[in-house]
């Protein structure tokens, strides 16, 4: 691995910054936020349907697994009677396990422009961790699917300009 690569992967254990403050680190996430870069200047929530979310994570999860792919089609080429069993059938595992993990879970989908202030979405994230259930403070808008808007100023940048 090229040394700059190495550079950009490093791993810091939680005790390292927070010491013993951290204690047994364990979740059991209810509300799930999944962030989408949009074109709009605004921040968008809206609810999403677990098995559409398992199925998105999935392709995300497959597309990471690429260059393994890759080589294993390389692998089947050269070896036509040789199969991997895992990897012929990782997508569906993948699906069939998320889509069981998010099943019960409050699922949004977060859009969000790029840069994006992390004060705008916290503020309007806590609108949605504050409630239970969320939905009955969303606005309702024409087509009826409950969301929270929030609108930002154009995110200035700090890059020198000529």
């Amino acid at each position: 691995m090229p040394a700059l690569r190495r550079q950009l992967n490093f791993r810091v254990e939680p005790k390292a910054i927070f010491g013993d403050r951290c204690g047994h680190l364990t979740g059991h996430p209810d509300k799930i936020f999944i962030g989408m870069v949009h074109s709009d200047e605004s921040v968008l929530i809206e609810p999403a349907e677990p098995a559409t979310v398992a199925d998105q994570l999935a392709c995300a999860m497959e597309f990471e697994l690429t260059s393994l792919m890759s080589h294993y089609r390389a692998f089947k080429f050269a070896f036509p009677e040789m199969r991997n069993e895992f990897l012929e059938k990782v997508h569906n595992l993948l699906r069939d396990g998320l889509r069981q993990a998010l099943t019960a879970k409050e699922i949004y989908t977060l859009y969000h422009p790029y840069p994006v202030s992390f004060q705008d979405l916290f503020q309007l994230m806590l609108k949605f961790l504050e409630s239970s259930p969320p939905v009955e403070r969303a606005l309702t808008v024409p087509n009826n699917r409950p969301r929270f808007i929030s609108t930002s100023e154009p995110a200035r940048s700090t890059a020198p300009t000529n």
